[in-house]
């Protein structure tokens, strides 16, 4: 994908984790504080390094970024209760690469599994960092 795309196509970035996700690809450029990225089709599908995913319905919204299901089964629907979510920011938003790094660095699955078993917790409110990577859709 690319980095900078032509003028009539928005760039946005994306990662994947359960249950909540932060990170993306980033340009320094001061945050859009005002405008959330216009809404993604449900069933479209996004590309990271080494996995699919298939949107499914938009669940939420913050500050920066869109929340939505999402699935790793790009052949069917995502369902209501998906075990992943895409959290979907411009790539121009300067605070997302401090979540990127910090996810990068803290929040994979084997370190995640590595802290609660050193620390004997169950559970840490942490959402795991499965992958991001940059998108452009015509329609945004």
């Amino acid at each position: 994908m690319s980095v900078c795309p032509p003028p009539a196509v928005s760039s946005v970035a994306f990662s994947s984790c359960s249950p909540c996700s932060l990170a993306g690809r980033v340009n320094m450029a001061a945050p859009r504080r005002s405008t959330l990225p216009r809404p993604l089709p449900e069933g479209f599908i996004l590309t990271d390094q080494k996995k699919k995913w298939r949107l499914g319905k938009q669940i939420g919204q913050g500050g920066f970024g869109l929340i939505y299901l999402a699935s790793r089964n790009i052949d069917q629907p995502t369902p209501e209760d998906a075990d992943y979510v895409i959290k979907v920011e411009y790539k121009e938003n300067g605070p997302l690469f401090s979540e990127l790094k910090f996810y990068q660095r803290a929040a994979k699955p084997e370190t995640m599994e590595k802290w609660k078993e050193e620390k004997k917790l169950d559970f840490l409110g942490i959402p795991t960092y499965w992958g991001s990577g940059l998108a452009e859709h015509s329609g945004l």
